[in-house]
């Protein structure tokens, strides 16, 4: 009897079917992942700044720049109102200007040029010429009060406050009686630069004249009809680097 052929069995004969439709499969996953990944947002790359530096460095900080700053011109010199007293007595202390300093200062002054008594001489004559361009009678140059003028400076330095009375020095009258002087119309004029020369004292003394009214205390004070002697010291503060100037004016 002849042989009948017999068939594979279906699964033998689904086998090959099978094994080439997983392949498809997974050639299309493979094909569609790679499809997805191509397609998807990329993760964000490094910075050109985080590139350029390790993530544990910072950048430099860059220094700030300084806004425009408009300041004043530094002070050279200044004044503060003239004071004069009549027969009631002394003149009441005009308030006070400029910062005090370390009062141990007050032992660092060293003594005076010989030259700043020349400078008195030149600011008593500046007075004098502006007093007979007035017609008013000159002024007769008076020691006790340039002691007195000096004494104030020397104070005035000490403290580095420009007023017509420091600390618990006298005022004004008290200063010029103790002096010597017998008055009854008693008037200072005080100021100090920092151009320490002639010029810079004859400059404070110009600065007085050129006032005008109603802030011209210390030119009424040089041109008074009341005045009759002036003592003027100028005193060389090597603290602060200033020259102090004060003169002190009595009539009887």
């Amino acid at each position: 009897m002849p042989s009948v052929p017999t068939r594979p069995p279906t699964s033998s004969r689904l086998a090959p079917a099978l094994g080439l439709a997983a392949a498809c499969l997974l050639l299309g996953g493979i094909g569609a992942y790679a499809i997805d990944t191509a397609t998807s947002p990329r993760p964000p790359a490094g910075l050109a700044g985080a590139v350029a530096l390790p993530s544990t460095a910072t950048p430099s900080p860059r220094a700030p720049v300084a806004a425009p700053r408009t300041t004043a011109a530094p002070r050279t010199s200044q004044l503060v109102d003239a004071i004069a007293a009549g027969p009631a007595g002394s003149a009441a202390p005009a308030s006070s200007a400029g910062q005090p300093t370390d009062p141990s200062g007050r032992t660092a002054h060293s003594r005076q040029p010989a030259t700043t008594a020349d400078y008195a001489s030149a600011v008593f004559g500046a007075v004098n010429r502006a007093r007979a361009a007035q017609h008013l009678p000159l002024l007769v140059w008076d020691a006790r009060l340039q002691q007195s003028a000096h004494s104030h400076n020397r104070a005035m330095a000490g403290s580095n406050t420009l007023s017509h009375q420091v600390a618990a020095e006298p005022p004004l009258g008290s200063r010029e009686s103790s002096a010597g002087v017998q008055w009854t119309y008693a008037a200072e004029n005080i100021g100090w630069t920092t151009q320490r020369s002639l010029a810079g004292v004859l400059d404070i003394e110009a600065r007085m004249l050129t006032e005008t009214a109603p802030n011209d205390a210390h030119r009424r004070n040089i041109l008074s009809r009341q005045a009759q002697s002036l003592g003027i010291d100028v005193y060389y503060d090597a603290v602060h680097h200033r020259l102090w100037l004060t003169e002190d004016f009595s009539g009887s």
